[in-house]
């Protein structure tokens, strides 16, 4: 019965015949969201939406790990529809307190897309979605918490050289401090082949170079607008965008760009920058991360949480929420390859993907998005 139902909302015509807490409430894989809809009233009151829901396997990965706390489910809600038949394959998504790497790697392909996500400090797939008459619920294998410090996420993302910068000053707290900025992370290799000058800055030099590598105002490459950008302590920086490359100064950007932060985003480069006007070297200068001293933050700054919601990438078994229309999909977890520990994608803002495939015909997705349904409900 419960299958003959689900197929007759199917065939219901343009409507798709279920609402996205209805979705939530079919996939028993969502036994966690679905039972914290009622303290999310922002979910339902939403006109349009769309909610990346954890699996309650990612859910439980993500608490056992001390990555999120009881009291938060790491679903990433917005109150607009994000439809993934987008030729704009590659976006970032802004929520209220993280923003987070969207990456169709097959825009438009109706049956099998690969969508990748990226948080702070991990990667993960969807592994199914489902277009609701209210927006789209995809079904993620990783939680989602609020944005990391930056020393977090530099840790989690193996960007030890250039922390270790930071930590050798006193400066770690003045970092997580910040809020507002993008910040510039020289590649492992490129800190070692600046190490002779690194070694030779006194540390109110050494703070001044760190801080040339963080740009006033967040932007991910998604927003980037040639011209100048300068640092938090006012060295000129120069962006350059030449078709699908983004430089500082003439250094390229590297292949892990738009990594959330709780202070703003962050970017790979693969050079270090070392303004000509460095300071005079003064062992009584205060060390100074921009305006906030080493040691502490300043006293008017405001960061949100930085409470992580990470999880190791791991492609979950996809499920198959009855009820929509046509794009009904399941990402195949023995085919689709899971996102890279060292970023997802190496592609630029709104790259154009390989993999561009023209729908099917509607009634051949249909009767395809009906078996998966049937299936399901058995």
């Amino acid at each position: 019965m419960r299958a003959t139902l689900l197929l007759t909302a199917l065939l219901a015509g343009s409507a798709n015949a279920i609402t996205v807490l209805q979705a939530i409430a079919a996939n028993p894989n969502l036994k966690l969201v679905q039972a914290g809809v009622a303290t999310h009233p922002e979910w339902a009151a939403a006109p349009a939406k769309t909610l990346l829901a954890p699996t309650d396997a990612a859910i439980a990965a993500a608490r056992t790990a001390g990555n999120l706390p009881a009291d938060q489910l790491g679903v990433f809600f917005l109150p607009r529809a994000v439809d993934h038949v987008d030729t704009a394959n590659y976006k970032i998504l802004h929520g209220p307190d993280t923003s987070i790497l969207f990456d169709n790697y097959t825009p438009l392909e109706p049956t099998n897309p690969e969508i990748h996500t990226r948080s702070s400090s991990v990667e993960g797939l969807v592994t199914s979605l489902v277009r609701c008459d209210d927006g789209f619920l995809y079904v993620s294998n990783i939680a989602y918490g609020p944005a990391l410090a930056p020393s977090k996420v530099m840790a989690a993302r193996q960007f030890d050289a250039f922390l270790a910068l930071f930590a050798k000053i006193n400066a770690v707290a003045a970092l997580d401090s910040l809020k507002g900025v993008s910040i510039f992370v020289p590649t492992a290799a490129a800190i070692t082949a600046a190490g002779p000058a690194i070694a030779a800055l006194a540390p109110n030099q050494l703070a001044y170079v760190l801080s040339a590598h963080i740009a006033t105002g967040t932007k991910y490459t998604t927003e980037l607008t040639p011209g100048a950008w300068p640092s938090i302590n006012n060295v000129p920086l120069t962006l350059a965008v030449t078709g699908e490359k983004s430089s500082i100064n003439g250094n390229t950007f590297g292949a892990l760009v738009d990594v959330p932060s709780s202070a703003g985003s962050m970017h790979t480069l693969d050079a270090v920058i070392i303004p000509a006007n460095l300071p005079a070297a003064d062992p009584a200068a205060p060390i100074m991360i921009g305006s906030v001293a080493a040691g502490g933050a300043a006293a008017s700054s405001t960061v949100a949480s930085a409470t992580s919601a990470a999880l190791p990438s791991a492609t979950s078994g996809a499920v198959v929420p009855p009820g929509a229309e046509v794009t009904t999909v399941v990402v195949d977890p023995s085919t689709s390859r899971p996102a890279s520990a060292a970023g997802a994608t190496n592609k630029p803002a709104d790259a154009p993907s390989s993999g561009n495939k023209v729908a099917g015909s509607v009634a051949g997705a249909l009767l395809m998005g009906a078996a998966g349904v049937i299936a399901a409900a058995l």
